[in-house]
């Protein structure tokens, strides 16, 4: 049963869409964004509606967020790569809305009437709901909060990432606090060290997740046989994935604990949560937000732990002690409140009315539409037998548990009511119908003659080379129309944001990012709208593009005759960080980019053996590896060979390395593109037999040469670089 054939897909309903507001006047741009979602997640359930949407309002102009501790590159660069990630790690979210000017927002909200939280939101007195005082409200209110989710896509990512790293054992994952402001908070990395060093290397793999500051820097040498993973440092959903498949992971009271808090398919153990010389994390401020002190959260799991306490050695091992035995307790079917007196009690008792499967595994909602976890039906083959066979009857029940393949969490109760899979709550709010009201008018600043208007449709099977072609497509208008900015109207069927990982990590920060002059965004998947693509900006004299799966040739020479190439500008902090690599890594030589997919046709290491025959002894060479095409155990017999996998993840950072380059060289027919839109740098395609040079951000007219041999291509790479 394919992904495109789910027994339970609720109808898009503009109508049924509940807005959330964060508004960075007042909100900050933090890992705070998960409180928020969980709190949408209430909302829409209490509203009897079927999706929530985020809007993100940037800081009014000349106003500061109070307490920002972030400068602006850093601002934006959280923006893009915290807070907008985080909108696909909540179920029920549907899109995202980036205003390029906070009055854009009105007519949206306009719209939407009640359906808005903040409930007392307006742009100009704006309201924000990221803090914990409303996870306690809502908690003591019975609403069930812990309902952010790793998408299966990601899970798989890590799960083959992890295959090549820890040969089998359980994974214990440390999150480490290494902050330039409010240092008092930071982990103690002397006790750290000491207690993974403890550690049975031949039963634990350990792995440090650093701040992504210092993510490129040097693990400290008294760290033994501990390795980092940087690439979540980078990509928000790679770092919860990691946090689900891990067997234990572990956090001081930093960013990402959030993450640790709210999803309750991670075992978890967070440490030092008061440091009372810092006000947020003081005795009296937690107080005031509703923190029960020196008690265990009542929402949290028996395979979720607090230790109040600083992050000594001896607490370290005492809570990690806890948490093994309590980990293989629950795999033993055993229940850790019966064995275990400080673990606290929960119900373990959910009816089911909604349920969406595919042939590995059902999601599960209650019957206000919280979502509830994962069985994995693999590991239960009557309850796969009857899927197969679509015999599911409304009063079905079964025992499964919920959590994750390797270990389970909790046994549930399951009722399994298919029949009413796609119920209609009553709505407690009397919304419009989206098509009487009619569209609303754009706001004066929506209507600027500055502004390019686009909407843009995403097909089931999107090329990133499709993707980049819109997006030369775009810029091209936008120059030649001599606008300021662009407005991007997005909506994609839900097959590319639910399980294509890279639509979210490649096709969609290319939309995204890759002109300066995108300002607004307006995001969603909504495949029930295929005559009206839902929009509030991109009306009347929009334009409009298609992004599917195209062939190489015809794009790559049409988009040869375009008159502008943008180029993706990475933030200042990325800049910095991928200085820091190209410090650690290349010896602050000059270096060449090799990027591959899995069609091209060069030999790289024999490619690699002319290059160095050659003499070329002074640089070094960066290899991109997309579709791991290469066996990198051949690749390490020289040095002067280096891989990034965090690139791969990240397409900021990798634009950065790309401008650091003395030469950028395409190897694949995806990639032919996707390297001149990141490089502000010389690059060389390589397609078939030909060999094509590209001045930067410049489509050159020039004719292709051919080459005959990799020698001859070899050639052709070190005069290009002049290395």
């Amino acid at each position: 049963m394919s992904n495109q054939t789910r027994l339970s897909h609720i109808e898009y309903r503009e109508e049924r869409v509940l807005y959330a507001v964060y508004d960075l006047t007042v909100s900050p741009e933090t890992f705070d964004i998960g409180n928020f979602l969980c709190h949408a997640e209430i909302k829409r359930i209490e509203m009897g509606l079927d999706y929530f949407k985020v809007i993100f309002l940037r800081v009014a102009e000349g106003k500061q967020r109070a307490g920002q501790v972030h400068s602006e590159s850093a601002q934006l660069y959280r923006l893009f790569n915290v807070l907008i990630p985080a909108c696909r790690i909540h179920p029920s979210c549907i899109g995202y809305v980036l205003c390029a000017d906070r009055s854009d927002a009105a007519p949206i909200l306009a719209k939407a009437g009640a359906r808005v939280i903040p409930s007392d939101y307006t742009i100009e007195t704006p309201t924000g709901i990221y803090s914990w005082k409303w996870t306690w409200r809502l908690f003591n209110e019975g609403h069930y909060v812990t309902t952010l989710r790793a998408r299966r896509e990601a899970r798989e990512e890590v799960g083959n990432w992890l295959k090549n790293q820890v040969a089998g054992k359980k994974v214990v994952t440390v999150t480490l606090r290494e902050c330039s402001y409010e240092q008092p908070r930071n982990s103690d990395i002397g006790s750290w060290s000491r207690f993974l060093n403890s550690l049975d290397d031949r039963q634990f793999a350990k792995i440090v997740i650093r701040d992504h500051v210092t993510a490129f820097d040097e693990l400290p040498a008294f760290f033994k046989n501990v390795q980092t993973c940087s690439i979540a440092s980078w990509n928000l959903e790679f770092r919860l994935a990691l946090y689900e498949l891990s067997y234990i992971s572990m956090f001081v009271n930093n960013g990402p604990w959030v993450l640790g808090l709210y999803d309750d398919n991670v075992n978890s153990i967070m440490v030092k949560l008061i440091t009372e010389a810092v006000l947020v994390t003081s005795t009296e401020f937690r107080r005031r937000q509703g923190d029960p002190i020196d008690s265990k959260y009542r929402f949290l799991g028996d395979h979720q732990h607090l230790c109040w306490d600083t992050d000594t050695v001896s607490n370290l091992n005492k809570y990690f002690s806890l948490a093994d035995v309590t980990n293989r307790l629950i795999d033993e079917g055993l229940d850790p409140r019966t064995h275990l007196s400080d673990s606290s009690p929960q119900s373990n008792t959910i009816r089911i009315e909604a349920s969406q499967l595919t042939e590995e595994d059902a999601s599960f909602h209650d019957t206000t539409g919280a979502f509830c976890g994962t069985a994995y039906l693999k590991r239960f083959p009557a309850v796969s037998e009857e899927i197969a066979d679509g015999r599911f009857s409304s009063a079905h029940e079964h025992f499964l548990k919920i959590g994750r393949k390797q270990n389970w969490m909790r046994t549930e109760t399951l009722k399994l009511d298919l029949d009413h899979r796609c119920t209609t709550h009553a709505s407690s709010v009397a919304a419009p119908d989206a098509r009487e009201a009619g569209k609303p008018q754009l706001s004066e600043a929506a209507s600027s003659e500055d502004r390019l208007l686009v909407n843009v449709r995403v097909g089931l099977n999107p090329s990133v080379l499709g993707a980049i072609y819109c997006a030369l497509q775009i810029e091209t208008i936008r120059s030649e129309t001599d606008k300021g900015e662009v407005i991007l109207n997005i909506c994609t069927e839900p097959e590319n944001v639910y399980s294509s990982w890279p639509f979210n990590n490649e096709i969609l920060p290319i939309f995204t990012r890759l002109s300066c002059h995108v300002r607004g965004i307006n995001f969603s998947h909504t495949p029930n709208e295929a005559e009206e693509i839902d929009a509030w900006w991109a009306q009347g004299s929009a334009e409009t593009f298609a992004c599917e799966a195209v062939r190489e040739t015809d794009r790559f020479e049409q988009a040869r005759q375009l008159n502008s190439f943008p180029s993706l500008q990475p933030t200042a902090e990325a800049l910095a960080l991928a200085s820091k690599w190209e410090a650690r890594k290349l010896d602050g030589k000059p270096y060449i980019v090799l990027s591959i997919d899995d069609t091209c046709e060069v030999d790289v290491t024999r490619l690699m053996l002319e290059l160095f025959d050659l003499g070329a002894n002074r640089a070094r060479f960066l290899i991109l590896d997309r579709d791991n095409v290469l066996d990198e155990e051949t690749l390490f017999w020289d040095d002067r060979v280096v891989l990034c996998h965090e690139a791969l993840y990240n397409v900021e950072l990798r634009a950065a390395l790309h401008r650091g380059s003395a030469l950028n060289v395409a190897l694949g027919t995806d990639l032919s593109l996707l390297s001149l839109a990141l490089a502000e740098s010389k690059t060389l395609v390589v397609r078939h037999q030909d060999v094509m040079i590209f001045s930067a951000t410049v489509f050159d007219r020039n004719e292709p040469t051919r080459y005959s041999s990799v020698r001859q291509l070899a050639k052709v790479v070190l005069s290009c670089a002049g290395v």
